[in-house]
């Protein structure tokens, strides 16, 4: 197996896996033992870019060039004191790299104490093992990349943090003569829109209604036949329905559910899809979790969200997200917060003009990268404090609140 790996004619080629798996970082690939600062510290080197021990390093090629990989033992755990950059031999390289490295250590060690989300943490992971002596191009990609979350995440924490952010969601979906009332409430009407048409009934859109709205009333007295009716809308843009012409004395048609919607799963993933969609055409970056807690009042259906997030988002332009962040800090009522984020714009602006067709792969180019990745991590994570502290002093209107404002102000229209 080691010999596969690591090949014996000096070239850079390996056939290794592109990428280790995320769960097997803690662990080298070679004898399957779990990195330490003993004997098996984790090291980089010039034939491949996966992450080994140092004691597999020594009896295969005890004359490569290597980094100790300090940041990676910092991001699982292990104290690093004491440990060497590089062994005697490795002096030149370990001063070339230096700065990066202790930039990349207060990185990991940033992403490992704070709430980070999953997505952040596995490009510092994907980051950290592919520091080697000759991978600074790869580095400096990877450092944009992860600087392109950082700011996705900060404009969504600018976003969700604002309440008007939110009421332009719910404005977006009313403009379109839909409605979101509330988590609970929305779950209910959809089950029970689900309830009757799931054998394949076709109901006028009236009787429709008329069901829903009596069997809400007893525990949901604000549904109305407007807001009902709007809901029933918003899955009609899924393209949920499909209509059965009725005799020309009839002055409507009826409605069946498509047989591949007649299950709650699906008919929920069409309906909150229909939602994030209207959310992304209105300009609204929320993360994951957020949209979880919007559209189902926990953070138990991130991955749903994520899934949902993937089909739609086209992968927008660092140029353009910098821009976005601009109109997001504007609309931020803390101006504190909001100097704070100014003030960290021209390090997005800096990632975002990095052309990595023309860069030299330089440890100069990726000390600058790796500092400015550091200070954009903090000031999300200082976003993040911000946004609990506010939410705590002034909690935004509830579910219940925010259905029946929707209620009265689309009821205003009829």
């Amino acid at each position: 197996m080691a010999s596969n790996l690591l090949n014996n004619n000096g070239s850079n080629n390996c056939s290794c896996p592109t990428q280790q798996n995320v769960d097997s970082f803690n662990s080298c690939p070679i004898c399957l033992l779990k990195f330490n600062p003993g004997s098996r510290i984790p090291v980089g080197f010039n034939m491949t870019h996966n992450v080994i021990c140092a004691k597999c390093l020594h009896q295969l090629h005890p004359n490569q060039s290597s980094i100790t990989n300090l940041p990676l033992l910092v991001f699982l755990g292990v104290t690093i004191d004491g440990i060497p950059l590089g062994s005697a031999k490795d002096q030149a390289v370990s001063l070339a790299c230096r700065a990066s490295v202790e930039n990349l250590v207060s990185l990991a060690a940033v992403a490992k104490a704070r709430n980070v989300s999953r997505a952040i943490s596995k490009k510092v992971s994907n980051l950290l093992v592919w520091l080697t002596p000759v991978t600074q191009k790869k580095l400096i990609s990877l450092g944009k990349s992860l600087g392109n979350r950082v700011l996705l995440e900060l404009i969504s924490q600018c976003q969700f943090s604002n309440y008007r952010a939110q009421q332009q969601l719910w404005s977006a979906i009313r403009a379109r003569s839909c409605q979101f009332m509330g988590p609970a409430l929305q779950d209910e009407a959809l089950k029970l829109i689900l309830l009757a048409l799931e054998d394949g009934s076709a109901l006028s859109r009236k009787v429709l209604i008329m069901f829903v709205v009596q069997r809400l009333n007893p525990q949901f007295p604000q549904a109305s036949k407007t807001s009902i009716g709007h809901v029933i809308q918003l899955l009609y843009r899924s393209g949920c329905f499909q209509f059965i012409k009725q005799d020309q004395e009839q002055e409507t048609n009826l409605m069946t559910l498509k047989e591949e919607y007649r299950n709650y799963e699906a008919i929920r993933r069409e309906h909150d899809t229909q939602i994030i969609k209207i959310g992304l055409d209105s300009g609204l970056h929320f993360t994951p979790d957020h949209w979880s807690h919007i559209l189902y009042g926990d953070s138990l259906h991130k991955s749903l969200m994520q899934s949902i997030l993937d089909k739609l988002t086209e992968p927008q332009s660092f140029q353009q997200l910098t821009t976005e962040f601009l109109i997001a800090i504007q609309r931020l009522q803390v101006p504190e917060t909001a100097q704070m984020l100014i003030d960290v714009h021209p390090c997005f602006v800096q990632l975002a003009a990095i052309d990595l067709n023309t860069v030299e792969g330089s440890w100069e180019e990726v000390d600058t990268v790796t500092a400015l990745l550091l200070k954009t991590l903090e000031v999300l994570i200082s976003q993040k404090k911000s946004t609990v502290h506010n939410s705590k002093r002034q909690k935004p209107p509830s579910d219940n609140q925010v259905a029946m404002y929707s209620f009265n102000s689309t009821e205003e229209k009829y």
